[in-house]
């Protein structure tokens, strides 16, 4: 619909589906940047203000676990369906960090298979 609209006084189809596409993506971006700094500068004036940090540190730490995880879970899936599991390369196998990280895959793989295996019970019970 806001193709349309711009149509009527841009007479050039693709320019006028991308002008259309970068308006609706820039105009709610730059109000929730506006909205977000507004509130951030009364966050960190406030008595808040270091709770709010401690907090955005702790969920920025957890989310950053999770990327690693995440990502953990793709590279050793790649190394995994290649060559096995004893074929992980000898720098993932003695990092420090190796057995949390094996370990939480190992975990999200098998709360995926779970859920899955009970989805598909549930879809062929109805």
């Amino acid at each position: 619909p806001f193709t349309e609209i711009l149509l009527e006084y841009l007479d050039v189809e693709p320019t006028t589906s991308i002008l259309a596409f970068a308006l609706l993506l820039l105009i709610p971006y730059a109000a929730m940047k506006v909205i977000a700094n507004n509130a951030g500068e009364a966050s960190r004036g406030s008595i808040m203000g270091p709770i709010d940090r401690v907090l955005g540190f702790g969920f920025g730490v957890v989310k950053g676990a999770l990327i690693m995880v995440f990502a953990f879970s793709l590279i050793a899936l790649g190394f995994d369906s290649m060559w096995g599991y004893k074929g992980r390369p000898v720098w993932i196998t003695t990092a420090r960090t190796y057995p949390v990280i094996d370990s939480a895959s190992s975990d999200l793989v098998n709360v995926i298979a779970e859920r899955r295996e009970r989805l598909r019970i549930d879809a062929e019970g109805e």
